[in-house]
Formats: C-alpha cells, sequence, structure tokens
C-alpha cells in the first residue's frame, strides 16, 4: 500500500530520459533499508526474548520479544507519520 504512490512522488518530476536510473536507484535503495529494518527487529525480539537460543526460551519470553518488536515498530509508525505531518505542515526539518 506505501510503495505505488511513493514510487509516484518520487518520480513525478523526473524528466523521461532519466527515469529507468531513477527507478533503479530508488529499488536499490529499497533493498537495504528493508534487510536493514528486518536485521533490527530480529535483534530486537532476541533482545526481548533475552536467551541466546530461541529453543530454550520459555514461551513467556517469546511473547515478551513479540510484545517489545511490535511496541518499537509501533513507536516508529507513529514517528514517520508525525514526521511527515510536520512536513505537510510546511516546518523545515
Amino acid at each position: 500500500m506505501f510503495h505505488p504512490p511513493n514510487s509516484t512522488m518520487a518520480m513525478a518530476n523526473v524528466p523521461d530520459g532519466e527515469r529507468g536510473a531513477v527507478s533503479g536507484l530508488l529499488a536499490l535503495s529499497r533493498n537495504p533499508g528493508l534487510v536493514g529494518g528486518a536485521s533490527a527487529m530480529g535483534a530486537v525480539f532476541s533482545l526481548g526474548v533475552g536467551t541466546g537460543t530461541i529453543d530454550t526460551a520459555p514461551p513467556s519470553a517469546i511473547g515478551q520479544g513479540m510484545q517489545l518488536t511490535f511496541a518499537i515498530a509501533g513507536a516508529s509508525i507513529v514517528t514517520a507519520v508525525w514526521f511527515t505531518r510536520l512536513s505537510k505542515d510546511g516546518v523545515s526539518l
């Protein structure tokens, strides 16, 4: 739901002759973000579980890891929406 409108906005003012290169850079920039985000959330989950291996973790620890991961993901979303609202209101960051 996010990528198509975001890509449209990013590509709106790109000249026709440069759209291929800019599209490739846009896709290239997304990959490290996706990999980095997944890795960071995996690390947060591991921190929340509190054990070295998930095999030995009790179900309550796995639940705590999930709660921490979703809490941080939710806070990230709220922060992103807040920054977006600021930029739409004309506040320069």
